[in-house]
């Protein structure tokens, strides 16, 4: 196998791994999933990342979820920091907000050795997109139509504009971190951002209709990264307080803390009978979901976005005709027949880093011959 000789673009908005809440936890797989198959993998990122095992950590100035700096100039330093650097890659992988790296190295360097990855379903794509990487087949067709992936949610979001074409690498989770557990305990979860988008009135609405136990797992209000997720924070705690079978699981936040938190969502996961997430949002692929599969959990969703091409009804979970409250209460009295082995087995088979790290390489290779897409 050649080795390659690969920069990876975080975001300047979380480390990677990050601290507490965000996806730059793929990142951050994928830097270790190339690094174990032997390529040199150099990431660019916010101060806290981890160093790549076969490669430097190199600073970009970091916004932590607010405004200032833009993430615009935090990504165009780079650029201009480290110009020259980023010329002798064998591939650059853009997993950047703005996409400004690809941009710049097509527009005023007549590079094509790049992929860029949308970053969720509101995304900035380079100018002009090409070799634009997306998380799956529904996300690919929401760029293609220029969607944020908040349409018929009753919520509002943002998109770039469309793109003419993508490719698709699952995003993929550590299975060997989120370890099968067979004999989970007698309660539901709920786990994911304190937003409306991500349905959490909804799993509320179903265990108290249904009187089950239900964990809400997430950030404390007081700790909350962004003035949203502790405004939602305080709307759940208003919702469930003086519940008898609802309550909330608090994850520790920081850096001190991160082993501390990794540990307790594991094992929450592990232990859950099931992973409600009822999103109302499009979403273009959800690492939870992966994440619960992987402990054996099986998860039920909407029929919304990515959820049918991650789960298998009836074998991982059950994705119900969005927005039927009816079909939720049913996959809820149905979990009971999916077999955990058969969550992990599709988790495994499907959706590791060390999959994602694979299909990545495919696309890499094909950059480097002088395959462009997207134009």
């Amino acid at each position: 196998m050649e080795t390659l000789n690969i920069a990876v673009i975080g975001t300047s908005t979380y480390p990677c791994p990050p601290l507490g809440y965000g996806g730059e936890i793929f990142i951050h797989d994928l830097v270790v999933a190339l690094s174990k198959i032997g390529h040199h993998v150099d990431l660019y990122a916010t101060p806290l990342s981890q160093k790549p095992p076969n490669g430097e950590l190199y600073y970009m100035r970091c916004s932590y979820g607010s405004h200032i700096p833009w993430f615009f100039d935090c990504e165009q330093e780079i650029y201009d920091r480290y110009h020259k650097q980023l010329l002798k890659y064998d591939v650059v992988s853009d997993q950047s907000h703005c996409k400004r790296i690809a941009e710049n190295l097509y527009n005023f360097d007549k590079r094509t050795n790049c992929v860029s990855t949308l970053i969720g379903s509101t995304f900035s794509h380079p100018i002009p997109p090409y070799n634009v990487v997306v998380w799956s087949e529904a996300h690919r067709q929401m760029g293609i139509k220029g969607m944020s992936g908040y349409e018929d949610s009753g919520l509002s979001g943002e998109s770039s504009g469309a793109i003419k074409d993508a490719k698709i690498v699952h995003g993929g989770v550590n299975t060997d971190w989120f370890t099968f557990e067979p004999n989970p305990e007698d309660y539901y979860l709920f786990f994911s951002r304190l937003h409306p988008s991500k349905g959490y009135d909804i799993a509320v609405q179903l265990a108290r209709e249904m009187d089950f136990p239900l964990v809400i797992m997430g950030d404390l209000p007081k700790d909350a990264p962004t003035p949203d997720h502790a405004f939602y924070g305080k709307q759940v705690f208003q919702m469930i307080e003086g519940s008898r079978n609802i309550s909330f699981a608090a994850l520790p936040r920081g850096d001190i803390h991160l082993k501390e938190r990794n540990e307790l969502k594991r094992r929450v996961l592990q232990k859950a009978k099931a992973l409600l997430h009822p999103v109302r949002y499009i979403p273009c692929w959800d690492l939870v979901v992966t994440e619960a599969m992987s402990c054996g959990t099986p998860v039920i969703t909407f029929d919304r976005g990515a959820m049918p091409e991650q789960i298998l009804n009836g074998v991982n979970g059950f994705a119900v005709q969005y927005p039927s409250i009816e079909h939720l209460r049913k996959a809820v009295e149905a979990v009971e027949t999916i077999d955990r082995e058969d969550c992990r087995r599709v988790a495994v088979e499907k959706f590791s880093r060390e999959k994602m790290a694979e299909r990545y390489v495919e696309l890499y290779q094909e950059v480097m011959d002088g395959e462009i897409w997207g134009l």
